[in-house]
This record gives structure tokens, C-alpha cells and sequence, in this order.
């Protein structure tokens, strides 16, 4: 992510590469990696995070055109948020917990402090879209209900899947 040289290969190679393609944007997926590896480990990954919002900038810069949207990232949202069109929260509401194989709604704590960040960055953007990725089981048709209408309460545009994302749930009618 620090290396010069890896970001010149996303700005004048990988992104051209999907623009040529058809795509008329990108995402930006698992940034909240390098913002945790200078966490866990400052000395050996100081500056991952500012890496990777200059990245986001970059991208910005060398393609004013595109849309950019990002997944998560929250250390570095509120640098980034003028620079995105659009922010994705994965796992605001629930999520999947592995060890136990099941759905489960996230802490009452974690879920307050991701809605509070995702509105605090449209206060930094106020055209960022923001939406909102939670997974559930698509057969508990109370829980998918449940879910849309808290996100569509926060004013997100929120979407539920299966944890293998293979299936979208659709709002229940």
C-alpha cells in the first residue's frame, strides 16, 4: 500500500483495465486491512493508513469521472468521504458468526458507532450515497423485514445477503 509503485499500477494499469472493460466505476474493497495492520503493528505498517486515503485521492484525481465506492474503511472515511460517491457498511446491523455458524445481530455499541460514522461522513459529502450490506438468513422473513426498514430508518440504501454472497434478500412486501 506505502509503495509508490503498487499505486501507479492500480491508477495506470488495473483501473484503466476494468474502465476499458465496460465498468463505469470501482470498488474498494478490504481497505479496512491496511488501516488494521498499522494498528496492530505501528512500527512495521506506520502509515498504511494515510496510504491508502491518498490512494482513494489519487484515484479521485486521475478519474473525476468515475464512481468510487468504497467498503468500510472507517479509519480513513473521513478523510476520503469528499473524494467517494458512495460508502458501503458491511455488517452495520448483523452479521454471520463463524464459530457458532449462524446469523446475529452486531453489539447495540458497534452498530451505533458505524450508523454515526456513515452520517457523519455524508456531513463531510451530503451527495455520498451510503449503503448498507448486512447478512441474514433470506428464510426468517421477520429478521430480512426488520433489518431494511433500521436501514432505510438511517437513510441508507441497505441490501441483505446470504454470508456466501451468492443470494440477495429482497425486501420483504
Amino acid at each position: 500500500m506505502r509503495d509508490p509503485r503498487w499505486q501507479r499500477r492500480i491508477i495506470e494499469q488495473m483501473v484503466p483495465a476494468t474502465l476499458a472493460r465496460g465498468f463505469n466505476g470501482i470498488f474498494l474493497d478490504t481497505l479496512d486491512s491496511p488501516i488494521e495492520l498499522e494498528r496492530a503493528h505501528p512500527k512495521e505498517y506506520g502509515g498504511m493508513s494515510a496510504a491508502a486515503a491518498n490512494l482513494v485521492k489519487a484515484l479521485r484525481a486521475s478519474f473525476p469521472r468515475i464512481s468510487i465506492m468504497m467498503n468500510r474503511g472507517y479509519g480513513i472515511l473521513p478523510t476520503v468521504a469528499p473524494f467517494i460517491d458512495a460508502e458501503l457498511g458491511e455488517s452495520v446491523y448483523s452479521t454471520y458468526d463463524f464459530e457458532h455458524k449462524t446469523y446475529r445481530l452486531v453489539s447495540t455499541a458497534d452498530y451505533r458507532e458505524q450508523v454515526q460514522l456513515l452520517k457523519n461522513a455524508r456531513l463531510l459529502n451530503r451527495r455520498l450515497v451510503i449503503r448498507s450490506l448486512d447478512y441474514w438468513d433470506p428464510l426468517d422473513t421477520e429478521g430480512v423485514r426488520r433489518i431494511y426498514r433500521e436501514q432505510q430508518a438511517n437513510g441508507f440504501e441497505p441490501y441483505v445477503a446470504t454470508i456466501g454472497l451468492d443470494h440477495i434478500v429482497r425486501e420483504p412486501r
